[in-house]
């Protein structure tokens, strides 16, 4: 009987031993698992704002480029006009 309560528990002790590596286990990935999940929103975040400044200089390359445009055909018109 002494000898069965001895390997029960060496066997509880054994469980007892897995069970709190598997949970330390458990707790450092949710660790990390935290930090990639807070560096992954900071990335997106720089991203969508990069997008944002991006489509933004876009639109004004395209009124510089149009404003550009008009300013060169004003200049041919009064370079016309004063060759007359």
């Amino acid at each position: 009987m002494s000898k069965k309560l001895n390997e029960a528990r060496n066997d509880y002790e054994d469980l007892k031993d897995k069970f709190n590596s598997l949970k330390r286990n458990y707790e450092s990935v949710s660790a990390y698992a935290a930090k990639d999940n807070v560096e992954f929103k900071k990335i997106k975040d720089l991203t969508d704002n990069l997008r944002r400044a991006n489509e933004e200089l876009k639109e004004s390359n395209s009124r510089y480029q149009l404003l550009n445009k008009k300013l060169k055909e004003e200049h041919e018109r009064l370079m016309t006009q004063n060759r007359q």
